[in-house]
């Protein structure tokens, strides 16, 4: 998929944005990309919005002791918002160009370690967008 110049400046922005940590910024621009050709802001900020809600539940509950409540409840709570964010990815990019929906459908949706290390990743860069935005919104008003 040809990645268009207005994508590249805003994946470089976030790129600084973040201080140079976002994990696969190839795919964040192709998920960008997708949302320009197909008119899906809002779909992507929903995706973005649920990407830092995973993010977030994964960051405390790494920091809870496995086996007290609050991890079980934390844990809990990252399944359903692994669930939610990976059907959101699939809306998402139920219209994508073939290449697209088979990379996403191989590396992101299978049931798997990997696809799961992948989700984590771009859950991840997907919080990083939705902070900006959030800054973006503040700096606005």
């Amino acid at each position: 998929m040809p990645i268009s110049e207005q994508v590249r400046d805003i994946v470089s922005l976030l790129t600084t944005y973040s201080r140079g940590t976002l994990r696969d910024p190839d795919m964040l621009a192709e998920l960008l990309q997708h949302a320009h050709d197909h008119q899906a802001f809002a779909a992507l900020g929903d995706l973005s919005f649920r990407g830092k809600h995973l993010a977030r539940v994964r960051e405390t509950l790494g920091r809870q002791a496995p086996g007290s409540d609050l991890h079980e409840r934390l844990l809990a709570e990252f399944s359903t918002a692994l669930q939610e964010f990976r059907q959101l990815l699939a809306d998402f990019t139920a219209d994508a160009h073939e290449e697209l929906s088979t990379r996403i459908d191989r590396h992101y949706l299978a049931v798997s370690e990997q696809a799961l290390q992948h989700l984590l990743t771009l859950a991840h860069d997907l919080e990083w967008l939705k902070n900006m935005e959030l800054d973006m919104a503040q700096d606005g008003q």
